[in-house]
């Protein structure tokens, strides 16, 4: 609730008082110094006379209250206008939120809606794309970090094998993730809340990551760039090798 002490304290609005009562201070100082100081009259008890001065603060105070109010007019269509264009505003930011959220909805359900065997014969055995593409890429991780080593010889095999079997899956999700990041990116530069922004990059930098590693991304440079693959890949690798 707004009191009168909120009000008072409320810079434009002392602004507004001190420019609205200078008018009426000048224009009293201007009338004493004419009559009062220069030709020494008395302060009069005739109604003519105060009928006169009525009719000078009229004719000076008005057309300046009126040019006043014109600008308070301008001044008030223009906030009309200003807060038009934020609800605007406002109102393309909620749209490319949505946009947003179906995209990580669509996203999500590739990544965790379905089930797929790969090797196993058993249907308890299949697991999430998700999943599939947590071993793969660490298979590949493990085969980079040790070219000599088991995983290397194996891994090309079994990449085939994943490929195979979710390729078609893969590039349908790296294709949505590229439209999430236009949204990302479209609602960063209209002044979004970036921390919404730092949300879903880093919700979707691990499965960019394990994209990459496979050796599956087809616009690499742009998802790797916005995601910062390189830097996860950093910490991942510590995070695996226990350092």
């Amino acid at each position: 609730m707004v009191t009168y002490k909120d009000f008072f304290n409320n810079k434009f609005v002392r602004i507004l008082l001190l420019v609205a009562l200078l008018p009426i201070g000048l224009c009293i100082f201007a009338y004493y110094i004419n009559f009062g100081f220069y030709l020494g009259k008395p302060i009069s008890s005739e109604p003519a006379d105060w009928g006169t001065f009525g009719d000078f603060a009229g004719g000076v105070l008005n057309p300046i209250y009126a040019f006043l109010a014109f600008l308070g007019v301008v001044y008030t269509v223009h906030l009309q206008k200003k807060q038009i264009g934020m609800m605007e505003d406002q109102q393309k930011l909620d749209e490319l939120q949505n946009l947003i959220k179906g995209q990580a909805s669509t996203i999500d359900e590739a990544l965790y809606g379905r089930r797929f065997r790969i090797k196993q014969t058993d249907p308890d055995d299949a697991t999430d794309i998700f999943n599939i593409l947590r071993s793969i890429s660490t298979v590949a991780l493990m085969a980079e970090i040790k070219p000599d080593g088991p995983d290397a010889m194996v891994y090309q095999d079994e990449r085939a094998t994943v490929l195979g079997k979710i390729s078609y899956e893969l590039t349908f999700i790296e294709e949505q993730i590229c439209f999430l990041v236009w949204c990302l990116q479209t609602y960063e530069s209209n002044k979004g809340n970036k921390d919404i922004v730092e949300f879903y990059a880093t919700k979707y930098r691990h499965t960019v990551f394990m994209l990459s590693q496979i050796k599956h991304l087809k616009t690499s440079n742009m998802l790797e760039s916005f995601f910062k693959t390189s830097e996860h890949k950093e910490g991942y690798v510590k995070s695996i090798l226990g350092n």
